[in-house]
């Protein structure tokens, strides 16, 4: 169930921010785009599952990564180009310490202080750090996978590119402010440049690309949805046993009830795509991270620990969240996913000390730490084994590039 509700959470602030880019695309207003988006996904979901999600997913990030490198060079020249495009965000009057370590600070910003916005930022890296460990929609796709050397390969890979994807789509995206300084919402910058900046045949990919990565986001949320309604609450969680035509039809029609209730939430609810993304993650990061791990690594977690792991952790970010609905303002290190995480390593840790683990729970914790062995397990080793030679050169690669593309502009005067 906080599957479903963390999910739902996720997958409006999805639809939202897919339909802000329609709306821009195409003019049509953000109700209609909504609705349309609605319909693609849904439909598409439903017809396809997850070998159709899979596929969207792949076309998505091919898409999104051509769209990233290509558009560096056409968005940093328009705005003066390198390195005066840099210097320019660097030091723009309207956005003072946009491109500084700690980014805009103060009164009128998000984060007042400088130590706030690092402090800020080491939670959410541990959060999304979790996050992409456990989280439904992460860990559904390392299920799906060849085996558990495919998963290390594609993981190492994936942390590569969106390392690289990330330096260069925040620096280009930053230098768009010193050509228009007052694009709102903040989620259309990057829309606004495939229309105004880049040639149309770029910003056909740029679109393309980023419509995909919604469509990828909303498809695998609402497919998993249908997943844990049936598999997890209507079978395992009851002990019952159903056909497989039986659960496809129970799955479909949940699909279509969630996925109307998200849209008249979105037609409600203003666009907020980043910030309930986060809510979302952090979610997850409380109330699941916790008891994964302990899981897998403890040899004293109960079911009841976990049971009270995961409803403390769920309940606590909420609790968190709701405090500034009552004029409560938590300090930055006391985020609500904090209070999620001490009241879900409170709960695992007393309820743990009551049930008992049953042999077969003790024999299944044990055979999921066996290394699992693979057909030509020796050759598939010795090509994994590269893998982090190759994350740590990506490393190297990386620090050079930011020296280059960031440092060195910023400090040349």
């Amino acid at each position: 169930m906080t599957t479903i509700l963390g999910i739902s959470a996720y997958l409006v602030a999805v639809t939202q921010g897919a339909a802000v880019l329609l709306a821009e695309a195409s003019g049509v207003s953000y109700p209609i785009a909504l609705i349309i988006m609605w319909l693609v996904y849904s439909s598409f979901t439903i017809l396809s599952g997850a070998k159709g999600v899979m596929v969207n997913d792949t076309v998505m990030f091919f898409l999104f990564s051509i769209a990233t490198y290509l558009s560096f060079p056409y968005i940093i020249k328009s705005a003066g180009g390198f390195p005066n495009a840099i210097t320019k965000a660097a030091n723009l009057a309207e956005r003072p310490d946009l491109l500084s370590w700690h980014g805009i600070t103060g009164p009128g910003a998000t984060m007042g202080t400088p130590w706030e916005a690092l402090a800020w930022a080491v939670i959410m890296g541990l959060v999304w750090g979790i996050v992409i460990a456990v989280s439904p929609w992460q860990s559904s796709r390392y299920l799906m996978a060849k085996n558990e050397h495919v998963a290390i390969r594609a993981g190492v890979w994936a942390t590569i590119s969106i390392l690289t994807v990330y330096l260069f789509l925040h620096i280009s995206i930053s230098t768009i402010t010193t050509i228009k300084a007052d694009i709102a919402p903040t989620e259309k910058v990057f829309i606004w440049a495939a229309m105004n900046i880049v040639p149309t045949w770029l910003g056909v990919i740029i679109v393309s690309g980023i419509m995909a990565s919604a469509l990828s986001s909303c498809s695998s949320f609402l497919q998993i949805i249908g997943s844990s309604i049936t598999r997890n609450i209507m079978e395992q969680s009851r002990n019952k046993e159903y056909t497989d035509k039986y659960l496809l039809r129970a799955s479909r029609i949940s699909m279509v009830i969630i996925s109307l209730v998200i849209l008249l939430i979105g037609l409600l609810q203003p666009p907020a795509v980043m910030w309930i993304g986060y809510f979302a993650a952090t979610l997850f990061a409380a109330s699941w991270g916790p008891i994964a791990f302990a899981s897998v690594f403890s040899k004293k977690l109960t079911k009841e620990g976990a049971f009270w792991s995961i409803i403390f952790g769920f309940f606590g970010v909420i609790l968190g969240e709701s405090l500034g609905m009552f004029g409560v303002n938590l300090p930055v290190y006391f985020n609500p996913v904090i209070i999620g995480l001490i009241l879900s390593i409170g709960a695992l840790i007393i309820g743990s000390k009551y049930g008992v683990i049953t042999r077969e729970e003790r024999e299944f914790q044990e055979n999921i730490l066996q290394t699992p062995i693979e057909i030509d397990e020796k050759k598939e080793m010795n090509i994994t084994r590269r893998y982090p030679a190759y994350l740590m050169i990506s490393g190297a690669m990386i620090i050079v590039t930011t020296l280059l593309f960031y440092y060195w502009p910023i400090n040349i005067n």
